[in-house]
């Protein structure tokens, strides 16, 4: 019950401030809930995952988003419940919104679960054309900010283990136009699909090998695959990265701090014509959960 009530009362206080997203983020190894909402429950915890990303740094207009999350299982475990916030701009167009899930869950074996979700909410996008510079001042055109109200509703299935996970969403089946932001259209053709998965193998009690990956599909875009490796030290210190089919090398390292407290840094960089365009894009998150009574030898890796 102590952790419904924190639940809700974060929603309180930061749903206001947070909407659809659409930056590809590098850290998804670390909040599988950010893109699949299936994972909801599966720290057996209340967690929360805050995080920044800058993309693109030193070209301006270039996007920026801010992800806050929680999601914890209920009393009766087959069933968690989550909530994610997020702001994104770029340019002249902001997005805030927010999405509600509902997991449940299926234990599979003893140390297995499936989790079957089903998320919704609403972005609110706003094209601020009255941030465009132009040469004739006071063009109707351009004297007025648009807002839209966007529905989002998604679905998604995941399998994990203590040392595994494996899953499949679809973020939001509502196709939002990107130029044309007030036209949307329920079709799940022209979605995007997410498929990830991962490992961690213990070489021995002080050194872990973390191999990821992540398969992101529209078929307006096409397929976007990223592959990852990760070298866990002494059972705190993550250092590894990835390397994205857009030529983009991801860097990254991270901290457990103490068994309920995660620090991710990483930073990107474009291999093509744009990498000299900017110094990379930055991405930093912190994961706390509440009520985790492991012993620092034995934190959530995932």
């Amino acid at each position: 019950m102590k952790k419904l009530i924190l639940f809700a009362l974060m929603l309180v206080v930061l749903l206001p401030l947070w909407g659809q997203k659409e930056l590809y983020v590098s850290q998804y190894m670390h909040s599988r809930y950010s893109i699949n909402s299936a994972f909801g429950g599966s720290a057996e915890a209340l967690s929360v995952f805050a995080a920044y990303r800058k993309q693109w740094v030193g070209m301006n207009g270039a996007p920026s988003a801010q992800f806050f999350s929680a999601h914890t299982p209920l009393r009766n475990d087959r069933i968690a419940l989550g909530v994610e916030l997020f702001a994104q701009q770029h340019a002249m167009s902001h997005a805030n919104g927010f999405t509600a899930s509902y997991t449940y869950r299926v234990q599979t074996s003893a140390n297995t679960q499936l989790g079957l979700s089903l998320n919704g909410g609403l972005a609110m996008t706003k094209a601020g054309w009255t941030d465009v510079s132009i040469k004739q001042a006071h063009d109707p055109v351009f004297d007025a900010a648009e807002s839209f109200a966007l529905p989002v509703v998604g679905v998604g299935a995941a399998w994990y283990g203590e040392a595994f996970f494996a899953g499949v969403s679809v973020p939001n089946l509502f196709y939002n136009h990107p130029v044309v932001y007030d036209q949307t259209q329920f079709s799940p053709s022209d979605a995007r699909y997410l498929i990830t998965g991962g490992y961690l193998y213990q070489v021995t009690k002080q050194f872990g090998i973390q191999p990821s990956v992540l398969f992101n599909y529209q078929k307006e875009s096409g397929m976007v695959s990223e592959a990852g490796l990760n070298l866990l030290f002494a059972q705190v210190l993550w250092l590894g990265g990835s390397y994205r089919t857009t030529r983009d090398v991801v860097i990254m390292g991270g901290v457990q701090v103490m068994p309920a407290l995660r620090v991710v840094y990483s930073w990107d960089k474009s291999m093509n014509d744009m990498g000299g365009l900017t110094s990379g894009s930055h991405e930093v998150s912190l994961r706390y959960e509440f009520g985790v009574r492991l012993p620092v030898t034995n934190p959530r890796f995932f």
